[in-house]
C-alpha cells in the first residue's frame, strides 16, 4: 500500500508589475489521492480551478511607502490626492491598478474597489479603522487581485455594524470581495461581523503572516471557492462556521483557533498538512459536506500539524473519506450518544500519525480495516470524569500514547506507530492500571476490563447546514426574511440536542434552518 501522495505546482502566469506589486499567479492542485484498497470511489482530487489566479509572491508583503497612493480617513471624510482614487465625503472607490496606503479612523463609510477585470490592487493598512452601518467596511466590487498587507507594527479594525448596502449587490461581511483576496503583512487586523459574516470571499482566498481575530453573526471565513491558509495567527469567534468554504480548505501552516462557532470548519474538501489548529464547535466541529457539489471527492486529508477538537456534535463528519498520514489529531467530544467523534460515509484511512478521541459510545466509529497502522478502541463500563487521562503503556511500564479529553466519555481510540500487531499493552486510568490487552489484528476492541469485544455501532454522514446567506447563491442561501426567523428559536433540533458540556452557544446563536 502506498503512502498517501500529493503535489502542488505553482504556475508562474502574467506579466511583472511594479515593485510595490511585484506579481505573478498561482495554481495549486490536489491532483494527487489516497491510495487505498478500495478507492474506486474516490475521484481526482483537484479543486483548485478559478478564473482568476491568485498572485504566486503573495507571501511578499514588501511594498514602497514613499510610492504608495495615500488615502486618510478623519471622522467623516476621506482625503486623498492621488491618482485612481475618487473621494465622495465619507466613502473613497479605487478605480486604477497601484499600491494605496490607508491611515486614520473613519466612523461610518466605506471604501470601494472598483476596478477593470484583471487588475491587481494592494491596499496597506497603516493604523487604518473603519466602520460602516449600511454595507461591507471594504467592498470589492470587480479587480483582479485584491490584496490586503498589515503593515508592520500597526493595528487595523474593519467593523460592519449595521446592514446591507441598499440597492447594491449583498454585502453581507465587513471585508467582502468578489475576486481573488489575499491578506498578508506582520501587522494585526480585527475584524467585526456584527450583521452577518465576517470575510467573505467569492473567489479565492489566501491567509498568510498576518496576525486577525474575527467575530462575526455567521460565519468568521466564508469563500465560495477554495482557502488556503499558509501562515499567521487567526483567532474566530462565529455565530455560524468558523471558516467555510463551498469548496478546499487546505492549512499548510499558521496558527487557527476557533474559539467557538456552531460548526467549526466547513468544505467539500479539507487538506491539514501543517501548522495547528483548535476547534470549538458546538456541533460538528470538522464538516466535509457541499450544497454546491454531488457526487465522489469528498474528503478530510491529515498529513501534518495539529488538530485539536472540542466538540458537541461529531468531532469529524465526513460525507465521504479521512485519510491520515501525518500529524497529531485529537478529538474531545461529544458527550451525548445521537454523535461520535468520529462519523463517515466513506472510508477512514490511517497510515501514520497520532490520533486519539474520547467522547460518547452509543454512535463511535473507528477507522476501517484498510488502515496499516495499528489502532485500539477502548470501552469503558461506566461515563469517566473529563479531565482524567487515559493512556496506554508498553511491557516496559512506558507510556505509549493518552488523552485527557476536555469532557465525560464513554470510549476512547487511540492510533501511532508506536503501537505494534502483536504486542501486549496496559490500559491506565489515571495512575491506576486497569487491564492489559493484546494488538491481535490492525483495528483492536476492547473493554476497560480487558475483554474483547466487537466494534461500536458507528453513525450516518450529515450534510452540509443551511448557515449564513448570500443572496441566493451557495451553499445556505437564504432570504433576508429567513435569517430574522431563524432568530426566533432553534426548533426541535435543539430541544432534542445535548449541547457541548460547559459550553454555551455564542450570544444570540441558534443552530441554522433546515436541520
Amino acid at each position: 500500500m502506498r503512502e498517501l501522495k500529493q503535489r502542488s505546482s505553482y504556475l508562474l502566469l502574467g506579466m511583472m508589475l511594479t515593485m510595490s506589486l511585484c506579481a505573478c499567479s498561482l495554481t495549486q492542485e490536489k491532483n494527487g489521492k489516497p491510495d487505498t484498497q478500495n478507492n474506486a470511489g474516490v475521484t481526482e482530487l483537484a479543486t483548485w480551478v478559478n478564473e482568476n489566479t491568485l498572485l504566486s509572491e503573495a507571501s511578499n508583503s514588501s511594498y514602497k511607502e514613499d510610492t504608495a497612493i495615500k488615502i486618510t480617513a478623519e471622522g467623516d471624510q476621506f482625503s486623498s490626492t492621488g491618482r485612481g482614487v475618487v473621494v465622495s465625503g465619507n466613502t473613497v472607490t479605487i478605480n486604477a491598478e497601484g499600491c494605496y496606503l490607508l491611515s486614520g479612523i473613519m466612523n461610518n463609510g466605506q471604501v470601494i474597489v472598483d476596478a477593470d477585470n484583471g487588475t491587481d490592487i494592494r491596499l496597506v493598512l497603516d493604523d487604518f479603522e473603519i466602520h460602516n452601518d449600511a454595507g461591507a467596511a471594504i467592498y470589492v466590487a470587480n479587480a483582479g487581485t485584491i490584496t490586503i498587507t498589515l503593515k508592520e507594527g500597526t493595528k487595523n479594525l474593519l467593523e460592519q455594524t449595521g446592514t446591507n448596502a441598499s440597492g447594491q449587490e449583498v454585502q453581507d461581511a465587513a471585508l467582502y470581495s468578489t475576486d481573488d483576496l489575499i491578506i498578508n503583512g506582520t501587522g494585526t487586523l480585527n475584524i467585526l461581523g456584527n450583521y452577518c459574516h465576517g470575510i467573505k470571499a467569492k473567489d479565492t482566498l489566501l491567509l498568510t503572516e498576518a496576525t486577525m481575530e474575527v467575530s462575526s453573526k455567521e460565519d468568521a471565513v466564508n469563500a465560495n471557492m477554495d482557502i488556503l491558509m499558509k501562515s499567521g495567527t487567526y483567532k474566530v469567534s462565529a455565530g455560524d462556521d468558523g471558516v467555510h468554504t463551498d469548496t478546499n480548505f487546505t492549512v499548510q501552516g499558521g496558527t487557527l483557533e476557533v474559539i467557538k462557532s456552531y460548526e467549526g470548519l466547513e468544505g467539500m474538501q479539507v487538506w491539514i498538512e501543517g501548522g495547528e489548529i483548535t476547534v470549538t464547535a458546538n456541533d460538528d466541529a470538522v464538516n466535509i459536506a457541499s450544497n454546491t457539489t454531488s457526487g465522489n471527492g469528498f474528503v478530510l486529508v491529515v498529513s501534518g500539524g495539529k488538530t485539536k477538537i472540542l466538540a458537541g456534535g461529531d468531532g469529524i463528519d465526513s460525507n465521504g473519506s479521512i485519510y491520515m498520514s501525518g500529524g497529531e489529531l485529537e478529538i474531545s467530544g461529544p458527550t451525548n450518544s445521537g454523535n461520535g467523534s468520529l462519523d463517515y460515509t466513506g472510508s477512514c484511512t490511517v497510515q501514520g500519525g497520532v490520533f486519539t478521541m474520547a467522547g460518547a459510545a452509543g454512535m463511535a466509529q473507528t477507522p476501517d480495516n484498510n488502515s496499516t497502522q495499528v489502532g485500539v478502541m477502548v470501552y469503558f463500563n461506566a461515563t469517566v470524569a473529563k479531565g482524567t487521562t487515559v493512556s496506554l503503556k508498553d511491557e516496559n511500564s512506558n507510556e505509549v500514547i493518552s488523552i485527557t479529553p476536555e469532557v465525560s466519555y464513554q470510549c476512547a481510540y487511540f492510533s501511532t506507530p508506536e503501537l505494534k500487531q502483536g504486542a501486549t499493552y496496559s490500559l491506565w486510568q489515571g495512575d491506576t492500571k486497569a487491564c492489559d490487552m493484546v494488538m491481535n489484528g490492525t483495528i483492536n476492541y476492547y473493554s476497560s476490563d480487558g475483554t474483547e469485544r466487537q466494534g461500536g455501532f458507528g453513525g450516518f454522514g450529515g450534510g452540509m447546514h443551511q448557515g449564513g446567506f448570500d443572496g441566493g447563491k451557495g451553499p445556505g442561501g437564504r432570504g433576508q426574511g429567513e435569517f430574522d426567523d431563524r432568530e426566533q428559536g432553534r426548533g426541535k433540533m435543539q430541544q432534542d440536542m445535548e449541547p457541548l458540556e460547559g459550553m454555551t452557544p455564542p450570544e444570540g446563536m441558534t443552530p441554522p434552518d433546515g436541520l
